[in-house]
């Protein structure tokens, strides 16, 4: 049976199954698990989701364009598992570092209520090989 719920954050209302794993006790995961902050804040799947972001910024979290990225440098060998099948991106850092990575996953489009905290504003840029080479060149000079 269902229960409806009412998320604390963003007052929506959901349906919750309570046996579902979501609702009972997670001990032992990872910190950040959706789970635990579900439990924690009673919040609903998508604002649990969110934090979890803020909660996992990391050198590696990317924001462009309102949409969050997480990517993790160079893979080498098969990259066919790779975020975006390997692809190479070049990107810009707001503070006009350079990086690169070939496994970069995109999490979605950050919701405008949650656009206001800073791990989830955008600081990065997508550029062009050349650009990228040339930043890098310039950085070392």
């Amino acid at each position: 049976m269902d229960t409806e719920l009412r998320c604390s954050i963003c007052n929506r209302e959901e349906s919750h199954d309570p046996h579902n794993r979501v609702w009972i006790s997670t001990e032992g995961m990872h910190p950040g698990n959706l789970s635990d902050i579900m439990n924690d804040k009673k919040c609903c799947f998508n604002c649990a989701f969110w934090i979890e972001k803020i909660q996992l910024f990391d050198e590696h979290t990317y924001i462009v364009d309102g949409t969050r990225y997480h990517g993790s440098g160079e893979l080498s060998g098969v990259t066919r598992f790779a975020g975006h099948g390997g692809r190479k991106f070049y990107i810009k850092m707001k503070d006009g570092s350079f990086r690169y990575t070939n496994n970069l996953w995109c999490q979605g489009d950050v919701p405008e209520e949650w656009k206001k905290y800073p791990e989830l504003q955008d600081n990065a840029t997508f550029i062009k090989e050349d650009e990228y080479e040339r930043g890098i060149a310039e950085s070392k000079a």
